[in-house]
Formats: C-alpha cells, structure tokens, sequence
C-alpha cells in the first residue's frame, strides 16, 4: 500500500453514533492520461478540507490507480471501477481481483454499475454476477 500520500484536512465534528456519514464518490469511467490524471489531482489536493462528515472517494481506471494511490492526499479514498469474482490468485486474463485492490490500498470497488450491466456491445452483466463480485469483495 501507498503510506507516504500527502495529507488531507477536515473541518467540523465527525457523524455521532446512528447519525448518517455523506459519501461523495466519483467515477472517472474510462477518461484520463497520466498528465490528465496529475492535473486532477492537484485539483482535489488543494481544495481545502472535507468536512468530517463526508466521506470522499474517487473510482479511476485501474491504469491510473497508482498515481491516485501516491499522489491523492489521504483523506480521499480510491477504488476500483471493478472487480472479478475470482477470490483467488489464477489464470484469470485480464480480472483484477478485490484482494489484489485491497492489497493496493483501495478501499473501494464499483460493483453492477448500469454501464457494465448493459454492455458494450456485448453481452452485460447479470444479477448472479454481480452477486458472485460483491461476494469476492466482501469476503475481503
């Protein structure tokens, strides 16, 4: 994992027991060039602090999960866009696993987003897919 990002800030109390934390989670979809990527996050890096009641995540493709990884300041969490249903290390081509994104310091992970669901031009993924994913993700 990723210890030396830079430090965040946040203002105010945070959520008392039973009271409800906002997330604000972004999904970058498939946008973005390493310089594109920079400049965002210096974006985000000097936006001033993030009330203690928010929880703020950034979803960005897996190409670009490192730099979030080590440049994003901390109080920004990072996801995957995805995650296969292996929970397993194996010949699975091209899945990137919830304990490999967990192991690369994400804490987040998209799952049965309407885009993959529909498809692109092919056949999208079902209900029993995404069940077996979110079950990947969980037992993580």
């Amino acid at each position: 994992t990723y210890s030396q990002r830079p430090a965040g800030s946040s203002t105010g109390e945070p959520a008392a027991d039973g009271e409800r934390t906002i997330l604000i989670g972004g999904n970058w979809k498939c946008n973005g060039t390493i310089e594109s990527v920079k400049e965002i996050i210096k974006v985000f890096n000097e936006a001033g602090p993030i009330p203690a009641k928010v929880e703020v995540a950034i979803c960005a493709p897996a190409l670009h999960l490192g730099i979030c990884l080590s440049e994003l300041r901390e109080d920004i969490a990072v996801g995957g866009q995805n995650c296969g249903v292996n929970d397993k290390a194996g010949a699975y081509t091209g899945e990137i696993s919830a304990a490999q994104l967990l192991d690369f310091g994400c804490e987040w992970v998209i799952i049965g987003h309407s885009e993959r669901r529909e498809g692109f031009e092919m056949a999208g993924e079902d209900e029993e897919l995404c069940a077996k994913k979110l079950k990947a993700a969980e037992t993580q």
